[in-house]
């Protein structure tokens, strides 16, 4: 596991623009165990000095309550408020911690200085998909469906409900879960947009007919897995003519 301290570092200077400076904090005074528990720093962030208080490696989460004793338990030795700095915390001690105005920051993922600056982001990034891919089958034949049946937009206008991805699955034959993902990967696309209706969740292109077209067509692939060229004298049944052999039959081409 890489060590909290560089962790730290990395965090705040992604987040201010400059890598900051530790500086050790002697804690003699405190009782054993919070030594034991923490790893003390002084920093200096937004034009003010903050007390850091480094969870050590052997680090276990304890309740918000103990937390908040812990840190007054630090202020009343060393006269300063103290930041806890900890490798993880669940959503819910978290919420607390903020609940009793507790600074503290997880490396990465959140930090909270009342009279600074907050960042509660979620550990976890929101899905998206990467640039580049193509679209699978189930999204192409959404993009199809939109630009040579029925447009969904206009459903939308006439019918709020009848484009509710339910509608869209039955129309085009896959299941609302398969909907699901598709409607990620067209909105990650830039080509669908969510809406929600009550309880419902609505899809929208955003664009029509040839614009709609020529930004889909970068993530559209081919239907064919592959091509082959054959050569027979007689075809065997049930083989059938493609290409210009097809065309040959049903045109002028020769």
């Amino acid at each position: 596991m890489r060590p909290l301290k560089e962790s730290l570092l990395d965090y705040l200077e992604n987040f201010t623009g400059e890598r900051p400076e530790l500086t050790p904090k002697s804690a003699a005074k405190l009782p054993l165990f919070l030594r034991a528990r923490y790893e003390f720093h002084i920093v200096r962030l937004f034009g003010r000095s903050f007390l850091l208080a480094l969870a050590s490696n052997k680090h276990t989460s304890v309740s918000p309550g103990e937390y908040a004793a812990e840190a007054e338990s630090i202020f009343g030795v060393l006269g300063e408020p103290v930041v806890l700095v900890l490798p993880v915390l669940p959503s819910h001690a978290r919420n607390r911690l903020v609940q009793k105005s507790m600074p503290f920051i997880v490396p990465g993922s959140q930090l909270f200085l009342p009279t600074a600056v907050i960042d509660l982001r979620e550990r976890q990034p929101r899905p998206r998909a990467v640039t580049g891919k193509k679209l699978t089958p189930a999204a192409q034949c959404l993009v199809l469906y939109q630009l040579l049946r029925e447009p969904f937009n206009q459903l939308l206008g006439e019918h709020p409900t009848a484009s509710s991805l339910r509608e869209v699955a039955r129309r085009i034959g896959y299941s609302p879960i398969m909907l699901t993902k598709v409607k990620a990967e067209l909105e990650s696309a830039g080509l669908c947009e969510e809406v929600r209706q009550g309880r419902a969740t609505l899809l929208r292109f955003l664009f029509e007919d040839q614009e709609l077209w020529e930004h889909a067509l970068p993530w559209l692939s081919p239907p064919q897995r592959a091509q082959r060229w054959v050569r027979w004298e007689l075809p065997p049944q049930p083989a059938l003519l493609a290409g210009l052999s097809a065309l040959a039959q049903r045109t002028v081409i020769q």
